[in-house]
């Protein structure tokens, strides 16, 4: 009766707004379209320039390098930049595009869980309100059973009518209870 009572209170999109913030399956769902954004990103960046930087140094001995007669220093340092830009690969351009496909994939999946949950919390609404009307309507059902019962004890001790009218209203209360 408490939750009946509880969600009879709430309005609609209040609780299809609770059950779209809650479910975990569909918080999970959204991080997966999150995490496909980011596929996207690092396929992406296969076409961003790329710098390499290296340096090295050699140091020789004093008396080794002067064994060399100029030819080997005590101290060498050399170094090596390079830069590197792809400007158009099939291959990157399929992966960019499947890991796309792969994100809108994705958004269907949140979309369709999104619509199931709102379907069976609408249906789960109206079946609790269909329960509280049933229920109220069975209780006010009973109440002019009690009452009709009570004349017609009156009217059986009076005399008006006969004892199966107040078995016949006794049976009702009891089923309706």
């Amino acid at each position: 009766q408490q939750i009946i009572d509880q969600a009879y209170q709430k309005d609609l999109t209040t609780i299809v707004r609770q059950v779209l913030n809650q479910n975990l399956e569909l918080k999970t769902a959204q991080q997966n379209v999150l995490i496909q954004k980011e596929e996207v990103k690092i396929a992406k960046s296969a076409y961003l320039p790329r710098l390499n930087a290296a340096l090295n140094s050699v140091h020789t001995e004093g008396d080794l390098a002067s064994f060399g007669f100029g030819q080997s220093p005590e101290f060498m340092t050399f170094g090596n930049l390079s830069f590197e830009q792809v400007i158009f690969s099939k291959k990157i351009n399929t992966n960019i595009q499947i890991q796309k496909s792969l994100g809108k994939l994705e958004q269907a999946e949140v979309d369709a869980q999104e619509l199931n949950l709102i379907s069976e919390s609408i249906q789960q609404y109206f079946g609790i309100l269909m329960g509280k009307t049933n229920l109220e309507l069975q209780l006010r059902n009973l109440a002019v059973t009690k009452k009709n019962y009570q004349i017609a004890q009156q009217n059986f001790e009076a005399g008006l009518m006969g004892k199966s009218d107040v078995l016949r209203f006794k049976s009702e209360i009891a089923q309706n209870t």
